[in-house]
């Protein structure tokens, strides 16, 4: 049986809910809710009800139970859509940009060319404020290294909470703050945050997101997002390195192909 194979994948699913004793009535609205889901007469992003994500968080471990998903894709799927603790009963948010919300943002964010950029940089490099401010900076001392489409900057920063090993962006984004002179500080992000509404955080957790869909190795994201290990690293950092810089311009056209093309 495959993904595309709705008909059969959902009486599969049906059935797997069913034997993990799952009630008649929760049966019929879970089997409900992906089937739409598949249909694409809802979208993940549209999921604001109990109902809603527990169907989906259901049919993400059914799908990783039968192998029709790897692990590291039902992991950053589970981690992302769940319930908020701090709200109500009911009500329910998503820790990542859709690709929709992405376009809307963008668009928006091109009266201000900067702004414009820092979302970029982020989407592109899935780092932390602290660590774009980092990324900025050495670019703007044009410590790179280019590449055909994308360039690296490697950020080398590793304290006892975070770490942070290499920032790689499109060749486009970096060029723009390659040739700025305006400086950019933690504090000049949060204003943005408050200003235009943006998580950066929320676009930390689309960078990973988008690069699991791709089937990018989990161990290639934690090495992006700078979650490897302390001593994975230093036997591992070249082989994790040549990994992200392979799988890295695949990331750039599905950025292209189903963002940038459509600003």
């Amino acid at each position: 049986m495959k993904l595309h194979e709705p008909d059969k994948l959902i009486e599969a699913y049906g059935d797997w809910l069913v034997q993990n004793q799952y009630s008649k009535k929760l049966v019929r609205q879970y089997v409900s809710v992906v089937r739409k889901l598949l249909s694409h007469e809802l979208e993940i992003d549209s999921l604001d009800t109990d109902i809603k994500i527990r169907a989906f968080r259901a049919f993400v471990k059914f799908a990783f139970e039968r192998r029709y998903i790897p692990e590291h894709v039902a992991k950053y799927w589970l981690l992302t859509i769940k319930k908020e603790q701090n709200q109500s009963e009911g009500r329910r948010r998503l820790e990542f940009y859709s690709i929709d919300e992405l376009v809307r943002l963008l668009r928006k964010s091109k009266k201000d060319e900067r702004l414009y950029y820092l979302v970029r940089l982020s989407i592109e490099s899935g780092l932390r404020r602290s660590e774009l401010v980092l990324a900025v900076k050495m670019m703007m001392r044009r410590r790179v290294k280019k590449f055909d489409e994308f360039v690296l900057v490697e950020l080398n920063k590793d304290n006892r909470t975070k770490k942070a090993f290499v920032c790689l962006c499109s060749s486009e984004t970096a060029k723009f703050f390659m040739n700025s002179s305006a400086k950019v500080t933690v504090y000049v992000l949060e204003n943005y945050a408050k200003r235009a509404r943006i998580s950066w955080q929320k676009l930390r957790r689309s960078h990973a997101i988008f690069l699991a869909q791709l089937h990018v190795p989990e161990s290639v994201i934690d090495f992006l997002q700078g979650r490897t290990a302390r001593s994975v690293l230093a036997k591992h950092y070249l082989n994790l390195l040549a990994l992200a810089l392979k799988e890295y311009p695949r990331f750039l056209q599905f950025l292209e192909r189903e963002i940038y093309s459509k600003l």
